[in-house]
């Protein structure tokens, strides 16, 4: 606040109640924030389960720009990571949706909604905030390949 209203006294600008101002931005972002978490709170349908079973949502998704995140099942819990930024658990919210809870508090929840393509397998991932990311195709086994060849 004291950057701003140096500024202004080196533009000659009209002094303003900077302090004030971003009490009011605040308070709007929270409101704006709490409207949207009512919103989603209302539209979670409850009762449902996954279209797949949870190992079929694991593997890497990739965005040109922003990289990797890589879902993993482990003891029939998924996990999402992203770069250092984001390591979470991911929790059933409605059909392909998980509600990723962040260790970084910081970072927080994210809405994680998986989409299914025509062959009914998982085709991407969207982060809540980040983006949609492309399911990266499972490698192939050439070694396994090469034996089905030669029969």
């Amino acid at each position: 606040m004291v950057l701003y209203r140096a500024l202004d006294e080196l533009l000659g600008a009209p002094q303003r109640d900077w302090i004030a101002e971003s009490q009011k931005a605040r308070e709007k972002a929270k409101a704006q924030a709490k409207l949207a978490r009512d919103k989603q709170l209302a539209a979670h349908v409850l009762n449902t389960t996954p279209s797949l079973v949870l190992n079929k949502y694991a593997g890497v998704y990739t965005d040109s720009l922003y990289g990797d995140v890589n879902v993993k099942e482990t003891n029939g819990k998924l996990s999402l990571t992203y770069g250092n930024t984001i390591d979470a658990m991911l929790e059933h919210w409605h059909y392909d949706t998980f509600v990723a809870t962040a260790s970084s508090v910081t970072v927080g929840k994210l809405m994680t909604t998986f989409a299914l393509g025509a062959d009914g397998k998982v085709k991407t991932v969207e982060l809540q905030g980040l983006g949609v990311f492309g399911r990266r195709p499972e490698p192939v086994d050439s070694a396994r390949r090469a034996v089905g060849a030669q029969r």
